[in-house]
């Protein structure tokens, strides 16, 4: 199966009676097609003792590190299609956590995720262009997959002729990042972001993938970190709406309590291509 989450493209593919065991020769066997240089991750639904379905979830490049949001929203819409037909609330496992997904319409899914692992909205990161030394301010969100968030008057800091999130070279911005020296040996995913409206909650995001190393035109955990970053640092009010690179909007549900983010969902299309 092949599924889009709101511009995010997976290959879904039905392990439950464990069949196949050599996943990352597979995954990098159909990253490799013509017909799908556009995936961005490859899905094995497999069975769970602790929830409906398990979600085996690897990169194109044969990696299989960190959660993905658009994943299990895509993984949900498959098992009600295909799998458990008609069933529009599904529990899924994956790294270790069961997640609530629930079919709200024909394409609108939506999962519940626990409260993020690390919150840092203010870091330095030492950057180095063109021979010369500058820091830009940035956030770093763990909600399952590490990302760092950095606002677009951080790059104008850098460089005047990027205005709009339109001006990124994000292969080589993304590429920089990712793999900064103050943030391996992991690494993260990257995502610059643009405030559009504060009445309205509104963020633009443009996202570089690691494991896909390029662009992707969506990212769940990405969304999720993102509203969490604007949330605190331009006192947005939940939901949140993180308008993607496919142009379509992921919303971002949460309550603040505590001191603590509590009840995360996130909330978006997932279509069968």
């Amino acid at each position: 199966m092949k599924y889009s989450g709101a511009g995010n493209d997976f290959i879904i593919i039905n392990n439950l009676e464990n069949q196949l065991h050599d996943k990352k020769s597979r995954v990098l066997d159909l990253a490799s097609l013509p017909d799908n240089s556009k995936i961005d991750g490859i899905i094995f639904l497999e069975k769970s003792d602790r929830a409906d379905y398990k979600m085996n979830y690897f990169n194109r490049d044969g990696t299989d590190s960190g959660l993905c949001g658009n994943g299990l929203r895509c993984s949900a819409k498959g098992i009600s299609d295909n799998i458990d037909v008609n069933k529009k609330n599904i529990s899924i496992e994956a790294l270790d956590n069961i997640f609530k997904t629930e079919i709200l319409s024909d394409d609108l899914i939506s999962v519940e995720f626990p409260p993020p692992k690390i919150v840092n909205p203010n870091i330095r990161l030492v950057v180095n262009f063109e021979n010369w030394f500058n820091e830009i301010n940035c956030g770093y969100v763990d909600v399952g997959s590490p990302h760092i968030v950095i606002p677009l008057s951080e790059l104008t800091k850098l460089d005047k002729e990027i205005q709009s999130l339109d001006d990124i070279e994000i292969i080589k911005l993304g590429k920089y990042f990712r793999y900064h020296k103050e943030l391996m040996p992991e690494g993260a995913n990257v995502n610059f972001i643009n405030l559009v409206s504060e009445k309205e909650s509104i963020v633009e995001s443009r996202v570089y993938e690691r494991g896909v190393e390029s662009e992707t035109l969506a990212s769940g955990t990405g969304s999720l970190s993102v509203a969490i970053y604007s949330y605190i640092k331009y006192n947005l009010n939940s939901p949140i709406k993180i308008f993607t690179r496919s142009k379509e909007i992921l919303t971002v549900d949460f309550i603040f309590k505590e001191n603590k983010i509590e009840k995360m969902k996130l909330t978006g299309s997932s279509k069968k291509i």
